[in-house]
């Protein structure tokens, strides 16, 4: 329900920015086909559509990280052209994106002030004693804890990284703020508090744009939704025009018909993969479970509990103590060649870093894995059998692009995604380890890789499935393993797999008996 300030700024027929008919073509591919987008200050306005829709090539033309092929960008009633980051900052306009920008061999602090405002010294050299200083204290006004501005960027925590892009942003005080994605890597303790930065930022007359494809947090900050659709504007109104189900109808053109029946887990398959004290260096300790054939185990809790450490060290991307067994024997996963001969595969947590090839063809990324099964005569690949190999991946996995030919950069996010799982599934591993993979794809797009899921599954695949988001652990997941205090507390299944239940275990290491939840 939106309040009475909420309503008064939406009776105003003044529109303080506008992007109109813009146009922006990568090849034959349109990604944006004369989109129009408009936005108020004291307003947060939420940007929702596919993977593909436009939505981030919109927001760097009004960045000014890229260049329309055609349209008109209005701030304040007068044309602007935005020819250049530097300049859209100029006219106040600050971008977090998705992807991260931060350096990460540079400090914390170093980072924060790149492209301007660097304190500097009587030499008029960068004061790097006072840049940690005022990293201090930009950190202290915006209740970000725990982290040390003289710490290289990349040493931390993805969710941690996030939280310095979006801080550098939002020091420079913005007038218009565009979140794209801003909420993927950040626990739910992270997004409430992003969310106060944000309520006050409107409440001081910024207007702020929202993408993200959870659609609750639409519903929960936003006061105006556009709906973007195959690079053009589908649907604008108030949020509370809009029910979950019209924005979905919206944003896809079509139903979206969501299986919610949860199966119960295969208790008479055969233990598939058996982890037995496992322990991770300051990470991770006496982590034991087992996994059966064709079962989706989930791995729940709150951030930096250990769920991705698990994975990485199943991969052997972590030094590790512990033993794994698969199908009964032990296994060997120092290594991910390792790993990978053994029947472990693992889909990473940042596709971008650690999982694609990005100046690489579509075509290179999804059968590099595999260059043995493509040779030819005289042991050299063959061409034919490589691109045969590309186009029936391609194909499976519904990925949208021009030609496999194509840089996977040039892609949107949900289309590298699902190149990054055609990559991994064309090992054809016994064992799946997928970190967080919906983060940052639409709702058609995590559709895709739920039914490719239940289909691995009902062909025998077992699967260890981490989501920072628990309502996709409680529909997907035939058991549901919450990690606290770096271990595995409990382990839910049936009609234990509740919100409520995941929460709790998440922030207590137990779930309520059933005379507590009448308390």
């Amino acid at each position: 329900m939106q309040d009475d300030s909420h309503q008064a700024r939406g009776q105003t027929d003044a529109w303080d920015l506008q992007a109109l008919e813009m146009r922006k073509s990568y090849g034959k591919v349109n990604a944006l086909d004369g989109a129009t987008l408009r936005a108020r200050y004291g307003e947060v306005h939420a940007l929702l559509g596919e993977n593909g829709a436009g939505k981030s090539t919109m927001c760097k033309i009004v960045t000014g990280s890229v260049r329309p092929d055609a349209g008109e960008l209005l701030l304040d009633g007068r044309a602007i052209s935005n020819g250049s980051v530097g300049e859209a900052m100029r006219h106040g306009i600050g971008t977090v994106f998705q992807e991260l920008s931060l350096l990460p061999d540079l400090s914390v602090a170093e980072n924060m002030f790149i492209g301007g405002g660097e304190p500097r010294g009587r030499t008029k050299l960068v004061d790097r004693r006072a840049a940690r200083r005022r990293t201090d204290e930009i950190f202290d006004e915006l209740g970000i804890e725990g982290i040390d501005p003289r710490s290289a960027a990349g040493s931390l925590p993805l969710a941690q990284q996030q939280l310095v892009e979006i801080a550098k942003v939002i020091a420079r005080k913005p007038r218009i703020l565009i979140l794209d994605e801003a909420t993927s890597t950040l626990p739910r303790q992270d997004v409430l508090w992003l969310f106060g930065i944000v309520r006050r930022l409107r409440d001081e007359g910024a207007a702020v744009f929202l993408i993200s494809h959870r659609l609750r947090e639409a519903f929960e900050l936003a006061d105006r939704i556009t709906v973007f659709r195959n690079g053009a504007d589908a649907k604008t109104g108030t949020t509370d025009e809009f029910t979950e189900a019209t924005l979905v109808e919206a944003m896809l053109g079509r139903e979206l018909g969501v299986e919610t029946e949860r199966r119960p887990a295969p208790a008479a398959a055969e233990v598939r993969l058996e982890v037995r004290e496992l322990n991770v260096k300051n990470r991770v300790r006496d982590v034991s479970f087992e996994l059966r054939r064709g079962e989706i185990l989930g791995l729940a809790g709150l951030q930096g509990q250990g769920q991705t450490a698990v994975l990485q060290a199943l991969y052997g991307w972590t030094r590790h103590d512990g033993e794994v067994l698969l199908d009964g024997q032990p296994i060997d996963v120092r290594t991910p060649r390792r790993a990978i001969r053994s029947g472990v595969a693992l889909v990473p947590e940042d596709r971008r870093t650690q999982g694609l090839a990005l100046e690489m063809s579509i075509r290179d990324n999804l059968t590099l894995p595999t260059l043995r099964r493509q040779l030819g005569f005289g042991n050299l690949i063959s061409p034919a059998r490589e691109e045969r190999f590309a186009e029936h991946l391609a194909k499976s996995l519904n990925v949208k692009a021009g030609s496999l030919e194509d840089d996977v950069a040039s892609l949107s996010g949900g289309n590298q995604q699902k190149v990054l799982l055609g990559k991994v599934l064309s090992l054809e591993a016994k064992v799946l380890l997928f970190a967080d993979i919906t983060r940052g794809v639409d709702v058609g797009t995590k559709a895709d890789i739920f039914a490719l899921m239940r289909e691995l599954t009902a062909d025998g695949t077992s699967i260890v499935f981490y989501s920072s988001d628990s309502m996709e652990l409680i529909h997907m997941c035939h058991r549901v393993a919450v990690m606290f205090d770096h271990t595995i507390a409990c382990v839910l299944e049936g009609d234990e797999i509740t919100e409520r239940n995941i929460v709790q275990a998440s922030v207590s290491g137990r779930i309520a008996t059933s005379e507590e939840v009448k308390v």
